[in-house]
C-alpha cells in the first residue's frame, strides 16, 4: 500500500509538472524553498579549452531535492542549457546523494541544504577573443518535506573570451568535485566483479568487491532504470570481501543496471564507486589501476 500511495503521489506531481513549469517561465521565478545560482571555474573562456560550470542549489532546512534515481517516489533534478553556436556540453554530474529513509521503509536518494551539480562545457577552437559568450538554461526540481512542490529557475552565466584565464571559485569546485562518484577507488578497492541471471524480465544480480582497506557503512544505491525494479538488497561481508545481492523484477530490456557502491572512510568522508551490471548472465570484472 505505501508503494501504491507513493506511485499515485508521483503521478499526480507529474500531471502538475508542466503547469508549474509554465507558471515559472511566465514569472521568471523560483519557488521559495529552493534557489539556484550559476558559477564557473574560470574567469574567462579560452578557445577550445573545456571549463566547468556549477549549478548551486540552496535548499531550505528540512526540505530536499532529488538525485537521478529519486528512490521510492520523487523526480530527478534536471538542468537544460541553451549553448552559443559551436559550444558543447557534457552530462550533468551529480554528487553522491544522501539516503533518506521514511516511515514504511520508503527510501529516497536526495540532497538537503545545498548541492552543486557540475557540467563541463567545451567552446569551439575558432572562438574570437574580445567578445563575451552567454550560457542560458533552466533548472527544474521537485522539493519535498511532508508535501512536495515542483519548481524551476533560470540558470545563466556570461564570460569574456580571452587568450588566458584565471581559476575562479576554486574552493567550491574543489569541494564538490571531491563529492562526485568515481569509476575507480584504487586506494580502497583491489578488484570487483558483477554477475547477473535474468529470464523473462526477472532474476538477480551480484557485485563482489575485494577491499584493500575495509571501510565503514557500505551501501548500494541503484541508478535510474527505465523499466523494472530492484528489491531485497543485501550486503554480506567475508574477510576483505563484500558481496551485494538483489532481485530484479519486470525488466523489459537488457540495458545494463548501474549504481553506486558508497562507503565511509576513516576520516568520515563519503566515497562512491560507479558500477555497471551487464544482464543475461554475463560477468564483468573491470581492471582497476594500482
Amino acid at each position: 500500500m505505501p508503494k501504491l500511495i507513493a506511485l499515485f503521489s508521483t503521478l499526480l506531481t507529474l500531471c502538475l509538472w508542466d503547469l508549474a513549469h509554465a507558471q515559472a517561465d511566465n514569472m521568471g521565478a523560483e519557488n521559495d524553498k529552493v534557489h539556484v545560482s550559476t558559477i564557473a571555474d574560470v574567469s574567462a573562456i579560452q578557445a577550445g579549452k573545456p571549463f566547468w560550470v556549477g549549478f548551486k542549489f540552496t535548499i531550505d532546512p528540512g526540505w530536499h531535492i532529488y538525485w537521478t534515481n529519486p528512490g521510492t517516489s520523487g523526480l530527478a533534478t534536471q538542468v537544460k542549457l541553451t549553448l552559443p553556436e559551436g559550444f558543447t556540453a557534457g552530462e550533468l554530474q551529480f554528487p553522491i546523494p544522501q539516503r533518506l529513509v521514511h516511515p514504511g521503509d520508503e527510501v529516497n536518494y536526495a540532497y538537503e541544504n545545498e548541492v552543486v551539480l557540475l557540467m563541463q562545457i567545451t567552446p569551439p577552437k575558432n572562438l574570437p577573443v574580445g567578445k563575451s559568450e552567454k550560457i542560458d538554461g533552466r533548472a527544474t526540481w521537485l522539493v519535498c518535506k511532508e508535501d512536495c512542490m515542483p519548481g524551476s529557475g533560470s540558470v545563466s552565466i556570461e564570460l569574456p573570451v580571452a587568450d588566458s584565464a584565471k581559476p575562479a571559485n576554486e574552493d567550491l569546485f574543489k569541494e564538490w568535485t571531491a563529492k562526485l562518484p568515481v569509476e575507480n577507488e584504487a586506494e580502497y578497492i583491489a578488484s570487483y566483479k558483477t554477475q547477473s541471471s535474468i529470464k523473462d524480465g526477472n532474476g538477480n544480480a551480484s557485485i563482489k568487491i575485494t577491499w584493500k582497506k575495509i571501510p565503514g557503512d557500505i551501501q548500494f544505491i541503484p541508478g535510474a532504470m527505465e523499466t523494472g525494479d530492484l528489491s531485497d538488497v543485501k550486503i554480506a561481508a567475508d574477510g576483505n570481501d563484500s558481496t551485494i545481492t538483489f532481485n530484479i523484477k519486470n525488466k523489459a530490456d537488457l540495458t545494463p543496471i548501474t549504481g553506486l557502491v558508497t562507503f565511509t572512510k576513516p576520516d568520515g568522508t563519503k566515497s562512491a564507486l560507479v558500477v555497471g551490471i551487464l544482464l543475461g548472465g554475463r560477468v564483468t570484472a573491470p581492471t582497476l589501476p594500482k
